[in-house]
């Protein structure tokens, strides 16, 4: 299925116009006529260029790019383009081909003139019964929201920000590049090297104010007109939690080896207290009176500390894991008691959250320490080193992901990666993921891409569609892929047939829609240096602004100041002049201060030739 046309009646700064994405038939709506012909100039499976995968590949139908300077409306476009299934329909016309060959017209009525084939009327939802969209972008722009939408998998960095909370986005990330990156499958698409290892670290902000957010809790909690034993009682508990603290704080102190695995067992515990301490007070309260849990963890530390041994990963980790256990199993012993009977049913969904959290916390525990243990010292005093093909890194981050709700306490990097290496990854994981998660039974894929070539150097964006047509071929196995792109790049649009662009333009009412560039110049395979010329990208020459103003002064400077302050500043003009990377330029300002400073020698030997004539004159 292809998207041929698309006409908008009005949305934002777009107000009647058409849009032809390249395919074989071209359209022109005008007064309630859409008159079709055929794209003589078309090409079937123009973009399948990857023969050699056999049959277990995807079919490129079409890609279309979608070229305009800032606030032309692109972005305008692609909003409308990709929530198409929200629009009333009198306020767009579509034009599709199916994948048996047939023609269908959806949206607005219109009365169809020299069309060369039939076109059947149909429903948008037909389109969307066999076809979804899937959008990507790598920009990250908090004043824009994405709204949800079932005819579209969101896959832009906004959307899943919003989605999943920046924490959690943060690891899903990075569990999704990882996911592809270990995948034999497509290992071959990623030709840059990949690190061996990746990075955890703790994030120590989330565990500094634990002392302060436990002294505010309690100070919250208790009646301070009254001494009772509640109060008594969760006094003692508060200043066992605090040792706890303490103790570790001791350990870590005195203790050189397996420093990062107490560093982290100390971070776990304050952020299992951080996350008791917001449940509600009643299921709170219990929770902190039950610390003896950690009695045995803080005897082992304390015994430690007192005979000058070093505490073992093994026992620092059993002892915390019973530890942790125990709460959720006190919890299911007491569990009416403790939910109370004025918001009992609410309270014991809370319980079973935290419960399940805190699995997840044991399971963190767990995978965490199991790693640690395979993992060289070297790797890991102030974070830790894992390889990328640990049997248990994918466990541990997803395990990690369902531990906490909010804030989280870990995050993820890799060794050494450049910005655009992770964009470049960030593209296929993403698009990996997507994948997955569509109904197999879907055979059509518009894939939307704003701006993808956005981070990368000159050579990774004139290679940009080809990596992207490879991965998509790759991972869309089955699959008939309509692939839409918008660019400032002309390196991108070099890979596109001119009937494959759509040209906008900002006019006097809005966006506007141009035929092509000037001149009627080609795109395909055009030098980059020729279509930088044209003005579509370049109304202002190639030259920086900077270096434009510098250039322009230095001329203004030559033309129009006296001789003698030129003379004076010859040489920082020259080196200015010497700064040029444009020979004729720099050749042309040359000769012009040449010519100035000859001219000014010249008018001073004059100057002296009448001086000499006049004392000569007087018989001097």
């Amino acid at each position: 299925m292809e998207i041929l046309y698309l006409w908008i009646r009005g949305y934002k700064n777009i107000s009647n116009q058409g849009f032809n994405f390249g395919g074989e038939l071209l359209f022109h709506y005008e007064g309630g006529y859409l008159e079709v012909e055929q794209n003589v100039m078309h090409i079937p499976g123009f973009f399948d260029i990857f023969p050699e995968q056999s049959v277990s590949y995807s079919n490129i139908l079409n890609v279309s790019g979608i070229a305009g300077e800032n606030g032309t409306g692109k972005t305008n476009f692609l909003d409308f383009l990709k929530y198409l299934s929200g629009h009333n329909i009198e306020d767009y016309i579509l034009c599709y081909k199916s994948n048996n060959g047939d023609y269908y017209i959806s949206g607005a009525k219109c009365e169809l003139k020299k069309s060369p084939v039939e076109i059947i009327r149909t429903s948008l939802s037909e389109f969307f019964a066999s076809c979804r969209f899937i959008y990507l972008s790598n920009i990250l722009d908090i004043t824009r929201r994405e709204e949800p939408n079932s005819k579209l998998f969101n896959i832009s960095t906004n959307f899943l920000i919003t989605k999943e909370g920046f924490e959690q986005f943060r690891a899903i990330e990075f569990l999704r590049q990882i996911t592809f990156a270990i995948d034999k499958n497509f290992s071959s698409l990623i030709d840059f090297e990949l690190p061996e290892k990746v990075i955890c670290n703790l994030t120590l902000e989330t565990t500094n104010d634990f002392l302060k957010e436990l002294d505010s809790w309690y100070m919250d909690s208790i009646d301070q007109k009254q001494i009772n034993n509640r109060n008594q009682f969760l006094n003692i508990s508060i200043k066992n939690i605090k040792k706890l603290h303490g103790v570790f704080r001791e350990l870590l102190k005195k203790q050189k080896s397996s420093h990062f695995y107490i560093q982290f067992i100390s971070h776990i515990i304050k952020v299992l207290w951080l996350d008791i301490l917001k449940l509600p007070r009643r299921i709170a309260e219990y929770l902190i009176n039950n610390n003896t849990n950690f009695d045995e963890l803080i005897n082992y530390i304390t015994n430690c500390l007192k005979n000058k041994i070093d505490a073992q990963v093994k026992d620092l980790a059993n002892l915390t894991l019973i530890a942790i256990n125990q709460f959720s199993v006190s919890l299911e012993d007491n569990l009416f008691k403790v939910a109370g009977y004025k918001n009992e049913l609410k309270n014991i969904k809370i319980i079973r959250k935290w419960q399940k959290s805190s699995h997840y916390i044991f399971m963190t525990v767990e995978n965490f320490t199991e790693i640690y243990q395979d993992v060289s010292t070297f790797d890991c005093y102030s974070h830790i080193k894992i390889s990328t093909n640990h049997i248990l890194l994918r466990d541990f981050i997803n395990n990690y992901l369902r531990s906490f709700r909010r804030k989280g306490y870990l995050y993820f990097e890799w060794v050494e990666l450049s910005a655009g290496q992770v964009a470049r990854l960030n593209i296929y994981s993403r698009l990996h993921y997507a994948m997955s998660k569509l109904p197999k039974h879907l055979t059509n894929v518009v894939i939307i891409i704003d701006e993808g070539e956005l981070y990368f150097h000159p050579e990774w964006q004139r290679k940009w569609l080809w990596y992207l047509l490879r991965a998509i071929s790759s991972v869309y196995i089955y699959k008939k892929i309509q692939l839409i792109v918008s660019t400032h790049s002309p390196f991108v649009l070099s890979d596109l047939p001119n009937r494959n662009v759509i040209f906008l333009k900002k006019g006097e009412n809005g966006l506007q829609v141009t035929e092509g560039l000037e001149d009627n110049q080609l795109t395909f395979a055009s030098n980059i240096n020729t279509l930088l010329n044209n003005s579509f990208f370049m109304e202002n020459g190639l030259v920086g602004e900077v270096a434009k103003i510098k250039i322009n002064n230095i001329i203004s400077l030559l033309n129009n100041k006296d001789p003698e302050e030129i003379r004076v500043n010859e040489s920082q003009i020259s080196k200015q002049l010497r700064y040029i990377g444009e020979p004729i330029i720099r050749n042309k300002l040359f000769n012009m201060l040449n010519n100035v400073l000859t001219v000014d020698y010249l008018q001073v030997h004059r100057r002296l030739d009448q001086i000499e004539k006049r004392l000569n004159n007087r018989g001097l």
